[in-house]
């Protein structure tokens, strides 16, 4: 079963790339796997369910990488680096590429679907967390204490705006140097 689900899986991607999301129809998805629709249906619901399928296989990898990086050794700084660059390379990813060109108008899936989508997103930037809470304590002594859930937030901020400036056609190199100094100074001011 989980061998099926792959294959519909690659196989709507497939199809989502060449003609985009919105053409795309549950029988060409059939087709393309070699089932019959109404065989497709007992794997997913419909094509947005198979958009979370291949969204929740892709992030867990990054999670799990992310987490990584915020359990290993050093700095807290150098560690936020390194989580950034994480995340930035994966925005320069083919793999995100496409996300980004299937899921144009995410308000336009179903609303169960969608809020997934926001959940697979903040389960992501969670990882960050631990890295700026230790960040706070290791600069806090003597301070106002701050708010690890908030300044986390900012620096989500600062990698969504990364990657619009990408989009924009911003050179990965000064987009990744902004990146990090900014992220930087938020959680050391």
């Amino acid at each position: 079963m989980a061998h099926q689900e792959e294959a519909v899986v690659r196989a709507a991607t497939e199809l989502f790339a060449e003609r985009g999301f919105a053409a795309v129809t549950m029988a060409e998805i059939a087709e393309r796997v070699g089932l019959a629709r109404s065989s497709l249906y007992r794997y997913f619901p419909d094509k947005d369910h198979i958009l979370l399928a291949w969204l929740r296989r892709e992030n867990a990898a990054l999670v799990e990488r992310s987490a990584a990086i915020a359990r290993s050794e050093g700095p807290p700084t150098l560690r936020l680096r390194r989580w950034l660059r994480l995340q930035l390379d994966y925005l320069l990813e083919p793999d995100h590429q496409l996300f980004t060109r299937i899921a144009v108008n995410l308000g336009d899936l179903r609303p169960e679907v969608f809020e997934a989508v926001v959940a697979e997103h903040r389960r992501l930037y969670a990882t960050v967390e631990p890295i700026v809470a230790e960040a706070l304590r290791a600069r806090g002594r003597g301070r106002a204490r701050r708010d690890p859930a908030l300044v986390s937030s900012f620096v989500v901020g600062l990698l969504r705006a990364a990657g619009d400036a990408l989009g924009r056609g911003t050179p990965v190199r000064q987009v990744r140097a902004e990146l990090e100094r900014a992220a930087v100074a938020v959680v050391e001011a």
